[in-house]
């Protein structure tokens, strides 16, 4: 609650209750604006990295298996290039 002088009550008095000043007055109806527009931000919250199934141990393993049986043969490709050290 704003306590207002005795001073602010005799100035009111002797101008007869004047309108408020343009700074007091409501807010004039240009002032609010409808939205014409919007652009998304982002998400709310951080997304879920999805849970990757892991294959069964025999899968990963012939998997695992045949990776480096290639590297295996490009590598004895690579030692067919190089003369051997007799």
């Amino acid at each position: 609650m704003i306590l207002i002088g005795e001073a602010y009550w005799r100035r009111m008095y002797a101008e007869h209750h004047p309108d408020p000043r343009a700074s007091h007055a409501a807010t004039p109806a240009h002032a609010y604006a409808t939205i014409a527009a919007y652009e998304r931000v982002g998400w709310l919250a951080g997304k879920k990295t999805p849970i990757k199934p892991k294959l069964a141990p025999r899968k990963s393993l012939e998997r695992r298996l045949r990776k480096l049986e290639s590297e295996a043969a490009q590598l004895r490709e690579q030692l067919k290039t190089y003369p051997a050290d007799d």
